[in-house]
């Protein structure tokens, strides 16, 4: 499979030294179907993401990954 993850619209609450954040990804993807066929499909998804500051900088201490909607999905097709 190859896909893109095309991150947007990013929200961030900011209190001392952690945060959560809201970020959108699009996500144009193509899966190899067998035989020489492929298939195009789009899944549009939220990451809800929670992040620490450490003496090394902001690191993420977890990450939710939430699917919301997709086009074109094979039958099927299985995350």
């Amino acid at each position: 499979m190859i896909s893109q993850h095309a991150i947007s619209t990013i929200l961030l609450d900011l209190r001392g030294d952690e945060a959560s954040a809201r970020v959108h990804c699009s996500c144009p993807m193509v899966v190899d179907l067998g035989e020489g066929k492929r298939q195009v499909f789009f899944q549009g998804l939220w990451y809800r993401d929670r992040v620490v500051r450490t003496s090394e900088g902001w690191r993420i201490s977890e990450l939710v990954e939430e699917g919301y909607w997709n086009h074109n999905l094979p039958e099927g097709f299985t995350f």
